[in-house]
């Protein structure tokens, strides 16, 4: 086991965790401290320092909103017996975590990168959910990443644009590219093999590992990914994630003057905390959030979901997936019946990509209600399925899709609910207090095993699973991860349930027949 290393900027020393042969490395720094004259700037290479750093606490996440006591993600991942919530978090809060296996540095055990997810607001790289033990007990060396949201990460003005080169606004991303060339510049001290490099991610964090697929910095780094509940989809030019620079740019020019401050050295001389306090001031007036990517030239010339669809991608393999409903994350439409849903769906759903879901027919109130409420879930499993057949159109690239079906047992009956899959995929159903079944283990089991088959070989596939066929476009399959059967669902012209559902993400192709 490796308790103990040196890596590019100085030693550092890691704990024994409760596995046997699992050490892990807490809170070591990818970057300098992004405060005071680095506040709103590309991150920069962390100082070198004297001695041994022990690393044996968590760095801060970066400072956010906190969750409401009643808000069901902070009940279902972060009021647990062994974990702090709110957990200590501050501007200067670019540090990653490190499981590893490794016997010896010459291991070359295949490395996943995972992001966070939280839409650009929340969020933090040491949830109970996301905890690397199990799967590093596989062969796998889990670094975990923390990186800049909300005001401080995503913040753009005309006046950082005139600074750096003509860009802003996109600081989060950057961190992420950062803290994917310290691993690449260091993993092989942990035992990991840089040149095998999987970044993974849920919900916003799948966003990110979509666009560390496209983006220039990050050319050359890693080999494959694997997205959760989160994409751009090819259908949007611009969409909650994702709008033009000028737009963002407009918004900080709002901002500034919201906060009476009539420069950027005004805005950096004040602390984080009065930072954050304005911030939540100026969102709950109903004025945009700092919570989106933006086209600057720099790090986006066009958006991911663009990148994929005209083949530009500097991956060789992918896993793409949504849960089936994506409940729990969005406010319900209520007053649905059937006979307003066409004018109810171009109301509160307007744009090219649910123009199909308004069309639908639908047979009855209930049908119309439960139709309507699941966009979300259209939105997601649309977009991942619209990747996968772009990746797999692209000479030499390799695609698989799911869709996490698995009702989630409880009182509160969420159903395969947005994150839903994280525990399973991570084999962490043990941290979590939900009342599971045979079933949700062997699911925990199986797709635990796909996900890590996947980080070491690009094939989700080995002796002992159920065969998960690669999606082609002639033959266009999908796995329903349900816990009981593992099917492979083909999306077909007779399969409107699925066809709708490919055609909301990636409305230019035809389907099979």
């Amino acid at each position: 086991m490796i308790l103990g290393t040196r890596t590019k900027y100085g030693q550092v020393e890691g704990v024994a965790t409760e596995t046997k042969g699992v050490a892990l490395f807490r809170g070591i720094p990818y970057a300098r401290p992004p405060v005071g004259k680095y506040r709103w700037r590309e991150p920069e290479p962390p100082d070198a320092w004297e001695g041994v750093r022990k690393c044996e606490f968590y760095g801060p996440a970066c400072i956010q909103p906190e969750r409401e006591k009643e808000d069901f993600y902070r009940k279902e991942f972060y009021q647990h017996r062994f974990h702090r919530y709110p957990p200590l978090w501050g501007e200067d809060c670019l540090y990653l975590n490190i499981w590893t296996p490794a016997e010896t540095r010459d291991d070359g055990l295949p490395v996943m990168i995972w992001i966070h997810g939280g839409g650009y607001r929340q969020g933090y790289s040491h949830e109970p959910r996301t905890n690397g033990e199990a799967m590093a007990r596989s062969g796998i060396v889990v670094v975990s990443v923390n990186y800049r949201l909300n005001i401080f990460g995503f913040f753009a003005h005309p006046a950082l644009s005139k600074e750096q080169k003509g860009h802003s606004g996109n600081y989060g991303i950057l961190d992420q590219a950062a803290a994917l060339k310290w691993v690449r510049e260091n993993i092989r001290e942990f035992g990991g093999d840089p040149d095998n490099i999987t970044v993974a991610g849920q919900s916003a964090g799948s966003f990110s590992a979509q666009a560390m697929a496209v983006i220039p910095q990050t050319r050359g780094m890693i080999r494959r990914v694997i997205l959760q509940s989160g994409v751009i989809t090819p259908t949007e030019e611009y969409g909650w994630l994702y709008r033009p620079q000028r737009e963002a740019e407009e918004n900080g020019m709002h901002f500034m003057e919201y906060a009476k401050k009539r420069s950027l050295p005004e805005l950096r001389a004040m602390t984080a905390e009065e930072l954050m306090r304005i911030y939540l001031d100026y969102t709950s007036k109903g004025n945009p959030d700092f919570n989106s990517c933006c086209q600057d030239g720099y790090v986006f010339d066009k958006s991911p979901g663009h990148s994929f669809m005209a083949g530009q991608t500097h991956i060789e393999a992918m896993i793409a997936g949504a849960t089936s409903r994506e409940t729990m994350i969005m406010p319900r439409i209520s007053g649905v019946t059937k006979e307003n849903y066409r004018q109810m769906a171009e109301t509160y759903l307007p744009g090219c990509e649910f123009d199909l879901l308004a069309k639908t027919e639908v047979a009855d109130d209930k049908e119309a209600d439960s139709r309507l409420n699941s966009w979300f879930a259209w939105y997601m499993n649309g977009g991942s399925l619209a990747l996968c057949e772009y990746m797999a159109s692209s000479p030499g690239k390799k695609a698989y899709s799911y869709s996490f079906c698995r009702d989630v047992p409880g009182k509160d009956n969420p159903g395969p609910f947005h994150s839903a899959c994280i525990w399973y995929a991570f084999g962490n159903l043990h941290n979590c207090k939900r009342p599971f079944k045979e079933e949700d283990f062997y699911l925990e089991q199986v797709m635990n095993q796909y996900w890590i088959q996947f980080i070491k070989t690009g094939d989700p596939n080995r002796d002992g699973l159920p065969l998960w066929k690669e999606y082609t476009p002639k033959e266009p399959m999908s796995m329903m991860l349900d816990g009981e059967n593992f099917l492979m669902r083909q999306l077909t012209k007779r399969d409107p349930e699925l066809m709708l559902l490919f055609t909301c993400g990636c409305s230019n192709r035809l389907m099979p027949l």
